[in-house]
């Protein structure tokens, strides 16, 4: 490989998101597609200079992303996997290896609860009391031992009065020991409270951050066509079902875990105390506990490894289910209309068998590994009486010894035996674990692309020079929202647009065009040539290409889509959206409605302060097309794109909502449609062809 081309193909490796480890990423860069830097226009030499020092800088901004992304070692061991199995890896992967990332990801999720926030201290203490809790009731289960002890050994010594004594202490034992139990699960259940609350509100900031649930969104590639050589970045591969993971994951995460922690501590107390009084009794029944514990576990190990798998798949087919069911209920008119309830329930049908078929290989797995596990402990069960009554039948023991030794036993046994006992329920733990801590992982590795891309949204001057420093590779469409020279309110300058995913598609070629303040841009073309495809890269939602895009901060942008947004909540909620309603009076409210026509909306909703969740279906696409033009004449914006927004009204309210925008006469409109009755409502026309061709026309009168 030429020194050219192996530049760019390590500058191809860190600048393309990718599943492959660093180690790989030098085989995934052969197979892109990318011109050598050498390669690139003939540019002056100062130009020249600008552009090596742009490209230089860019390189090492992205080496310095890519080296954080592979410090996460277990996260890029996963990612090895997912590409060579399509999701299945779990199910092959070692046990233990898994274990140890399960740790890995428990202290990942919950870093931010224990170290770096402000609520940090709050975790601490209860965490602390929740423990001393844990140790009040391993000392009540040790101090009950002996009580035990004591009080066979009067029975069986026929001490009346000790028995009598003996009988106090159990009473207040019975009156405490309740106490301090459900002390314990109430700080258990306040810590994973306190953890939930912390953790939804960290993910859930950083899925509404930087356009992200968008992004999450795209379609995702298969592992062949990553084999292939594909670009497709960890947040578009792996993460289904971001609100089950918000909102259930989260929930079931927190509480497993505090349970586990708190399991796990018990155990290593009771382990300690117990084995002391065990090995004390009886050696030998201690050394064979141990042994017997050990075999155990690691024929539980070994052959319960597929459960992990099993489990993480299920969820994943009850999340894709009830997305289906959700689907319906949210689509219920369009299904009405075209009848589609037979086509909707054999859909929901093979997603209802996938869930059964896995269920199914589910509870077998889970059945013979009763088997085992619960034969674990009942098994074994004769042996104290084996070894110890000997002892007793000898004079060498009390009755309450025997009484103690096997309490002990028990105690020990489960100790030991806790990853036998506790693997189904780790298993489908950490198959939790693992969908919550991907969807940590992919919002993390998204910041980093949107740190790494952050000449994205940069100063005219230095999105000038970067221009000038991108290669015809298509790598990234920057966007500047200073205002464009010579009173431009949008300037675009040799964009190339491609659609974003797996598979990328070329859109437009080397679109140029300036449109001045209050100037009305009509683009046109035939169905899916990618008309939209230009207003979301120049609402800076798509970065696939190349070029340069001018425009006025995003706070002076207001996008209007074919089927407007309805938030939950009430009319004057909706009439202001995006900006609060608080910012407006009712009168201004009222007066927004009835210029797009729709007067009497808010008394058959009950007022403008009356919450309607289900707006969206009690309002017409037209009402809310007219609905979201109330948006314009409220928030006024200075920069307006209207994708397909007229194409449920009729002309006459479709000429009362273009002439109320028209009165603003230094607002910027960009329109997408192909109807002829909005032509002259326009200034300028860009037409979109096919195979990425355009045409622009400034005037169309």
């Amino acid at each position: 490989m030429s020194a050219a081309r192996l530049s760019n193909a390590a500058f191809c490796a860190v600048s393309r998101p990718s599943l492959f480890p660093v180690h790989a990423q030098c085989r995934y860069a052969q197979k892109l597609t990318c011109r050598p830097f050498t390669q690139t226009r003939k540019l002056p030499h100062h130009r020249r200079a600008v552009s090596r020092r742009s490209y230089c800088c860019r390189r090492a901004k992205l080496a310095s992303a890519r080296d954080s992304v592979a410090q996460d070692a277990d996260v890029q061991g996963r990612r090895d996997s997912f590409v060579a199995d399509d999701g299945e890896q779990l199910g092959k992967q070692p046990i233990l290896d898994r274990m140890r990332e399960l740790v890995t990801e428990v202290k990942y999720l919950g870093s931010s609860f224990w170290r770096f926030e402000k609520s940090a201290w709050r975790g601490w203490a209860w965490a602390t009391v929740t423990l001393v809790l844990a140790l009040a009731n391993t000392l009540f289960t040790v101090c009950n031992s002996f009580l035990l002890r004591m009080f066979w050994t009067a029975l069986s010594s026929k001490d009346q009065a000790k028995f009598a004594r003996l009988l106090k202490l159990y009473i207040v034992a019975v009156i405490v020991g309740p106490i301090i139990i459900t002390l314990f699960k109430w700080a258990k259940a306040r810590l994973s409270l306190l953890w939930r609350e912390q953790l939804t509100t960290t993910l859930l900031k950083d899925y509404m951050r930087d356009l992200q649930y968008y992004k999450l969104s795209f379609p995702a590639a298969t592992g062949s066509e990553l084999r292939n050589g594909a670009h497709m970045s960890l947040a578009t591969s792996i993460v289904d079902n971001p609100d089950q993971r918000i909102a259930e994951d989260v929930r079931t995460f927190t509480t497993r875990a505090v349970d586990f922690l708190c399991v796990v501590v018990i155990a290593l107390i009771d382990l300690v105390l117990f084995s002391v009084i065990l090995f004390r009794i009886y050696k030998p029944l201690y050394y064979a506990l141990l042994g017997y514990s050990a075999v155990c576990t690691t024929i539980t190990v070994v052959f319960g490894q597929k459960l992990v798998a099993l489990n993480e798949t299920q969820l994943t087919k009850e999340a894709n289910m009830r997305y289906a069911l959700l689907r319906v209920r949210e689509n219920s008119e369009s299904i009405a209309f075209y009848r589609g309830a037979a086509s909707e329930r054999k859909h929901i049908g093979r997603k209802l068998q996938a869930v059964l078929s896995n269920s199914f290989h589910l509870i077998s797995f889970d059945r013979n590994l009763g088997f085992f596990t619960l034969g674990y402990r009942y098994v074994i069960q004769v042996l104290p009486s084996v070894l110890i009554t000997p002892l007793y039948f000898a004079g060498k023991i009390q009755l309450g010894v025997i009484s103690q030794a096997n309490f002990a036993f028990n105690h020990v046994l489960g100790d030991l035996g806790l990853v036998v006992e506790q693997f189904s329920a780790l298993s489908e733990f950490s198959a939790g674990v693992k969908r919550l801590h991907d969807f940590r992982a992919a919002l993390d590795k998204q910041q980093l692309t949107v740190s790494r891309e952050a000449g994205n949204f940069i100063t005219k001057t230095e999105a000038s020079e970067l221009a000038l420093a991108l290669t015809p590779t298509k790598s990234s469409i920057v966007t500047s929202e200073e205002a464009p020279s010579g009173g431009a309110a949008l300037a675009v300058e040799s964009l190339s647009i491609c659609t974003p995913g797996a598979r990328p598609r070329e859109l437009v070629q080397d679109l140029s065009l300036t449109l001045s303040r209050g100037a009305r841009l009509l683009v046109t073309g035939e169905s899916g040539i990618g008309k939209s495809s230009v207003m979301r890269t120049i609402a800076g939602l798509w970065t696939s290409g190349s070029g340069l895009i001018t425009r006025p901060p995003i706070s002076e942008c207001l996008f209007l889509s074919q089927r407007p947004y309805i938030r939950l909540g009430t009319l004057k909620e909706n009439a202001a959206y995006p900006s609060d309603a608080g910012r407006f009076s009712d009168a201004q409210v009222n007066e927004a409605l009835t210029l797009v026509n729709l007067p009497g909306v808010a008394e058959r909703l009950g007022g403008l302060h009356q919450s309607v969740d289900d707006m969206g279906s009690i309002l017409s696409l037209g009402e809310q097309q007219r609905l979201a033009f109330a948006r314009v004449w409220l928030n006024r914006p200075s920069f307006v794109i209207l994708d397909e927004s007229t194409s449920a009204l009729d002309e006459l309210n479709e000429e009362r909502v273009y002439d109320l925008i028209s009165q603003n006469s230094t607002l910027t409109v960009v329109s997408v449609s192909n109807r002829a009755s909005v032509r002259k409502h326009h200034t300028a026309e860009l037409h979109l062809m096919p195979a990425g061709r355009w045409s622009f026309r400034n005037s169309i009168h």
